[in-house]
């Protein structure tokens, strides 16, 4: 007798069974017949697609769940072979470990030698090239495309090559867009990527056809792309129209809370992110506490959680102050409920070992359980978290000022480095940009690490080990000197330099000589601590002057830190010496040729620049047409910000104390150009906090004109030709001292006084 079918499963063939009559419905025909284009998996394939996403994986860990889904994925296409729906799934589950680009390309390479007249699998390898970085991907994609016509996902293949990255073309994107429209009219899945498509024409009819497909539907995959259409909305209406759209959205809200069953979590995260467009904030808290009460073991639980604790608990603008302390506590107190709540989740550990570094009066005992908590769920789950350092150092630091496991340092730091350096290898055959941006990671991660490694081996009794470990430093400064590694402009010979530009010359010099500074710092430190060592002061010291020179006074982030640390110990060692307070200024003052030329940018924090900014027309969110003229016979503050942006959530309480004490001077102005893509989030947001500054939308493709990658938060101050003068890149929370420094910045562009 067969055995009854779960209420799970028989959920699951009754939503797949929605999306397909949605889609009979749609096309006002029967289901598709075997020749009609592949455009949505089979009934079957659909249910066990959606199995994926049961509890029973959701309760995993994200690298040890991929690994779980694709082994299933796997015996599925036992059931159903060369199925390209469990195909595209299997890929993006199968890029978990370390070193998978070989094996990953290798098996598509040879699934497509294999068949080689399928369409499914030229554009299956295409797929994965893409996903490994490899700029080919495209010529894949055009093969599917020549083996059969009506194969729809080449066209989408194509779209997703020219939404972005070296391949962005929006014009081409339309394009394929349209094809593959034309082939599969009900589904979904180009829409999350039409928003590149670069027209308004084009976004209209991108929206009109999405809001008609969802307003026939209600499954799970429809309820996803509810926020992608709303951001389109938002994007085609002007801001004076916005409280219409708003009006739209409540609408869908209250279908969606209607309509969709209470068991998915689409939901409710749904509700939650129309609400936050809205302002609806007691529906965004209440669509909260129903999702963490239903499904709180959920990596989205923890998102939640955090962007909640976030929003009730701002830090404190200095961390050292005794509200700053404070805050640490309580981040540390509620920590523990997080570990308890994802023991196998990275990320809470990760957080609780932050706030306990910096906590030096709670006992070892109880560090090293937070810092072994870490390290385990980390190593056993390391896709979750991107590193710019590797996360080990974290634990390495926390054994160095504590003086405990001291044998463990030296491995915390040179097994990361060497994973690092595998990575750049592999990204040898992968696009120029991704190469470059590993290699900068990498040396990022060395000069963090390096310094770590020579306190640990001096800590340990083995001065010739941390004398190996200067040598390399010194050999890596020589060869980035000699090389002169100053990034420059690179024509990738699409015609498109504009776009597509980095540092000039002379900015890619400035930021050189600023790494310089730091590296050389580092140095002359490590050179000095062994010095130390060998009982040679008069050497230490000179070694210690030389790094305090390179790095002045006021410098925040990592410099600071390495400051700080050399000031220190120079100070200590100057005393020993029989040294005085007033010689220790005489013994500072610089010579003849000690002025290091990144100097000055390095202590303020901002940096010349001299690029006329190029035509822009943007609407505030008053509706108001800003263009270049604006800014003409006016000093600018320009800021470039986002919602989702922690370090701009940090800098944007002091900007508004700016844009207050700016009010009423004259000849000067400040303008921020925010670079959220969906609009609709921003005018909730500033309501929210209180901000009054004018916020220009949609700016992030003429910020991306300006500078390739876009990195935020920036600051810009623009003369009154239009021409930026002065940039500052980050956020180095310093409070009111950062509105002084910003005053005095505005200051000297004017020639005017407060």
């Amino acid at each position: 007798m067969p055995r009854p079918k779960s209420p799970a499963h028989n959920r699951l063939v009754a939503r797949a069974g929605l999306l397909i009559l949605a889609a009979a419905a749609a096309s006002g025909s029967a289901l598709a017949s075997a020749q009609a284009p592949l455009c949505e998996p089979s009934l079957q394939v659909r249910i066990a697609l959606d199995s994926l996403d049961s509890e029973s994986f959701a309760r995993m860990p994200t690298g040890p769940r991929r690994e779980a889904q694709a082994k299933r994925i796997r015996e599925l296409l036992e059931e159903h072979p060369g199925d390209l729906f469990l195909y595209r799934s299997l890929q993006w589950k199968n890029t978990v470990k370390t070193g998978w680009r070989e094996e990953f390309l290798g098996e598509y390479r040879r699934l497509t030698e294999e068949r080689p007249g399928d369409p499914r699998f030229a554009y299956l390898y295409g797929r994965a090239l893409q996903i490994a970085g490899d700029p080919k991907a495209v010529d894949q994609f055009r093969r599917a495309g020549e083996m059969d016509a009506s194969f729809p996902w080449a066209h989408l293949g194509l779209a997703d090559y020219y939404s972005g990255g070296p391949g962005k073309d929006p014009a081409r994107l339309r394009k394929e867009v349209k094809r593959f429209w034309d082939l599969c009219p009900d589904t979904l899945e180009p829409y999350r990527m039409t928003g590149e498509g670069g027209t308004p024409r084009f976004s209209r009819e991108a929206a009109s056809r999405l809001r008609a497909i969802l307003e026939r539907r209600f499954d799970r995959e429809a309820v996803e792309y509810y926020p992608i259409l709303w951001s389109m909305e938002f994007k085609i209406h002007p801001s004076t129209e916005h409280d219409a759209v708003r009006k739209l959205i409540r609408q869908d809200l209250a279908r969606i809370g209607s309509l969709v069953p209470a068991d998915e979590k689409e939901r409710y995260l749904t509700l939650r992110e129309g609400c936050q467009m809205t302002g609806d904030l007691e529906g965004e808290k209440r669509a909260e506490k129903e999702f963490l009460d239903r499904f709180g073991y959920s990596d989205e639980a923890l998102d939640i959680v955090m962007e909640r604790w976030e929003s009730d608990h701002p830090a404190p603008e200095n961390r050292k102050s005794p509200e700053g302390r404070e805050h640490l506590r309580t981040y540390y107190r509620d920590s523990a409920k997080w570990v308890k709540r994802w023991p196998k989740y990275p990320f809470p550990w990760l957080c609780r070992l932050e706030a306990a570094e910096e906590l030096d009066d709670l006992p070892d005992k109880e560090v090293l359980v937070v810092v072994d908590g870490f390290l385990k769920a980390w190593r056993e789950d390391p896709s979750t978290l991107s590193d710019t350092v590797p996360l080990e150092f974290i634990a390495a630091r926390v054994y160095l000022r504590r003086g405990v496991r001291l044998d463990r340092v030296p491995s915390l730091i040179e097994e990361p480095l060497r994973k690092k350096e595998e990575e750049v290898k592999e990204e040898a055959a992968s696009g120029e940009e991704e190469r470059r941006w590993k290699e900068s990671l990498l040396e990022y991660s060395r000069w963090t690490g390096w310094p770590l490694l020579v306190e640990a081996y001096l800590k340990l009794g083995r001065p010739p080990d941390a004398e190996k470990v200067v040598s390399r430093m010194e050999e890596a400064l020589r060869e980035k000197e000699s090389k002169n590694q100053v990034p420059s402009p690179a024509p990738d010979g699409s015609g498109k330099e504009e776009q597509n530009r980095r540092l000039s010359p002379e900015e890619g010099e400035e930021n050189h000589q600023v790494e310089q500074a730091w590296h050389r710092a580092e140095t002359y430190y490590g050179k000095g601590r062994l010095a130390e060592a060998e009982k040679h002061g008069a050497d230490a010291w000179a070694c210690y002057r030389a790094g305090l020179l390179a790095l002045p006074a006021g410098v925040g982030g990592n410099m600071g830190e390495t400051r700080e640390k050399i000031e220190s110990d120079a100070r200590r060692l100057w005393k020993s010496l029989g040294g005085t307070e007033e010689g220790w200024k005489v013994a500072l003052e610089r010579g003849p040729g000690e002025e290091q030329p990144a100097v000055k940018s390095i202590a303020s924090g901002w940096q010349d620049r001299s690029t006329p900014l190029p035509r822009f027309d943007l609407l505030d969110l008053a509706g108001r047409r800003w263009t270049q003229a604006d800014l003409l016979g006016k000093i600018t503050f320009i800021n470039v910000w986002a919602t989702w942006c922690g370090p701009c959530r940090g800098e944007l309480p002091q900007l508004q104390k700016l844009h207050e004490k700016l009010r009423g001077w004259p000849g000067v102005q400040l303008l921020t150009f925010n670079v959220d893509g969906n609009p609709g989030l921003v005018g909730p947001f500033l309501t929210r906090s209180g901000y009054t500054f004018p916020a220009l939308l949609l700016a992030d493709e003429y910020v991306e004109r300006i500078m390739t990658p876009l990195s935020i938060p920036r600051n810009w101050i623009v003369d009154r030709e239009g021409r930026l003068i002065r940039e500052q890149t980050g956020f180095d929370a310093k409070g009111e001292a950062w509105v002084e420094n910003a005053l005095s910045e505005i200051e000297k562009a004017s020639g005017a006084t407060r």
